[in-house]
């Protein structure tokens, strides 16, 4: 018996001579478990979009919406739990022609123990005119939980640093500016090959300035100058 429920959605009802057309995997959990981020931390897996056996197909980019931080004895972990939509946007390799998409979704699910799970997701867009499909709030709405990187008017980082205190402890500075301060139980979410493992940061916030400082403990066994060229 699985423990997810995965289900596909779709933004149009035709391809219409769109040269991306926008699909949605929705991934609805069981009370207490998890599923992970596309950088899970120390201890998760990523989910797996394989797009093998689609026709028409050229290629899809996945919109990952912003995370939740799980902590368990010091490891930090990224993911969802509850339900997460996946916004798609999928490029046919002829315009103007049917896209048909078969998805095999790998995903790893969390709780007391975790659980792999395999789901597959057919799905046909027809040609023809691409009308709004029923799902297309829902994927309006997902849209509106995913990052934006493009947003340096009200924000954008001034530089980054890693110190070590007098206690030997090693953080991670960061000094950004923000148009506004940052909301309650916000959270900084560190993307590295390394994987180092980056706790939640304290924010402290100048109106006057509009300058935002975030200081983040860095949990590893490494010194400071090994770090400085794992990090680099």
């Amino acid at each position: 018996e699985q423990l997810v429920e995965a289900q596909r959605g779709l933004d149009v009802l035709g391809v219409g001579q769109a040269k991306t057309v926008q699909v949605g995997v929705t991934v609805t959990l069981e009370d207490g478990w998890k599923t992970y981020w596309r950088t899970p931390g120390e201890s998760g897996l990523a989910p797996v979009f394989d797009w093998a056996g689609s026709s028409n197909f050229r290629s899809a980019s996945i919109r990952w919406p912003a995370p939740s931080r799980f902590v368990s004895f010091d490891i930090d972990n990224f993911g969802y739990e509850n339900e997460v939509t996946f916004p798609i946007d999928v490029t046919p390799e002829k315009t103007g022609q049917p896209l048909e998409l078969r998805l095999k979704l790998d995903l790893l699910i969390c709780n007391k123990l975790c659980i792999p799970e395999t789901h597959r997701l057919p799905l046909t867009i027809p040609a023809g005119e691409a009308k709004v499909a029923p799902g297309q709030a829902a994927l309006a709405e997902a849209l509106q939980k995913i990052p934006d990187t493009n947003d340096e008017k009200t924000f954008s980082v001034q530089s980054i640093a890693l110190e070590e205190g007098d206690n030997k402890k090693i953080t991670l500075n960061v000094n950004a500016r923000s148009a506004e301060p940052f909301s309650k139980g916000a959270d900084m979410f560190v993307e590295h090959p390394s994987f180092t493992n980056i706790g939640k940061p304290v924010f402290s916030y100048d109106a006057a300035t509009q300058k935002l400082f975030l200081k983040a403990p860095v949990r590893s066994e490494d010194n400071l100058e090994t770090l400085k060229k794992t990090l680099s």
